[in-house]
């Protein structure tokens, strides 16, 4: 299964659930090493940086799934998210226990608000690394198909996130006033998004789809995907793609169900 693919299952259900994709054309994001062409990084990028909204009055929350030995573009992804996007809420990074992740979240905390940002164990999920060799025998790549199930599960997982933005950690945003809100309800929050999309396309991911709905959820619009670096989960919508696949495998875990769908041409 190509990266992407998960991204790309959780856009088409969303455009098949809510009837039309917002597409993004504002997105600013770009990945550190493009928006700094191997060089070091401009800290003008901060110029004028004012974070958007106070944690207690966000519509949205933020999630990052990392590992340690990947933190260095996080800080820069983190700050730049607060100041160039609107309406965020509390950001949660999912990671393994180790002492280099606390000491970046802990300075983090420090600039950014000690009730900000909050760290959940990957150890909390019901699945491990070690679960998904014994399906994929993936060695080396395991880490990528645990990433993406981390990312689907936080509404499972961790307690009181709310609808939550998934960010590649290695993201520099750029621009001011960015907002991912597309529509609010009569109680101020969030019913639709914004979506960014991608043109890539792989048959493979739409058979995977096939396979884990029954045919329930099917592409809206041939020309886009969701191989992106962010979006938005909604937790309502992401909830019910997981008990569709869940009841589709005769009550099998939704981790354990798209495993065992995914087919040798996927890989």
């Amino acid at each position: 299964m190509r990266r992407g693919a998960t991204f790309l299952f959780l856009v088409a259900a969303v455009c098949a659930t809510d009837g039309e994709l917002k597409g993004a054309d504002f997105c600013a994001g770009q990945r550190l090493s493009a928006a700094v062409g191997g060089g070091s990084f401009d800290p003008h990028v901060f110029d004028r940086c004012i974070i958007q909204t106070p944690v207690d009055e966000g519509l949205f929350d933020v999630l990052y799934v990392v590992h340690s030995k990947d933190l260095g573009p996080l800080e820069w992804s983190m700050r730049s998210l607060l100041c160039r996007v609107g309406g965020i809420g509390k950001i949660w990074v999912v990671s393994d226990d180790s002492k280099a992740v606390h000491e970046t979240l802990g300075a983090l905390r420090a600039d950014l608000g000690q009730d900000r940002i909050k760290w959940v164990s990957e150890k909390s999920y019901p699945f491990s690394w070690a679960d998904v060799d014994q399906y994929m025998h993936c060695k080396s790549s395991c880490g990528w198909y645990l990433q993406q199930l981390l990312k689907m599960y936080a509404g499972r997982v961790l307690s009181g996130i709310r609808d939550y933005l998934v960010v590649d950690a290695d993201i520099v945003w750029f621009g001011h006033g960015i907002s991912m809100v597309s529509d609010r309800g009569e109680n101020g929050l969030p019913t639709t998004y914004f979506y960014s999309t991608a043109g890539q396309h792989h048959g493979g991911y739409f058979e995977h789809i096939r396979r884990l709905t029954g045919g329930e959820v099917a592409r809206v619009n041939p020309k886009i995907s969701g191989v992106v670096h962010h979006m938005v989960f909604k937790l309502d919508v992401l909830e019910a793609l997981l008990k569709l696949c869940e009841r589709r495998a005769g009550g099998t875990e939704f981790w354990k169900a798209l495993l065992l769908n995914l087919h040798p041409d996927v890989s």
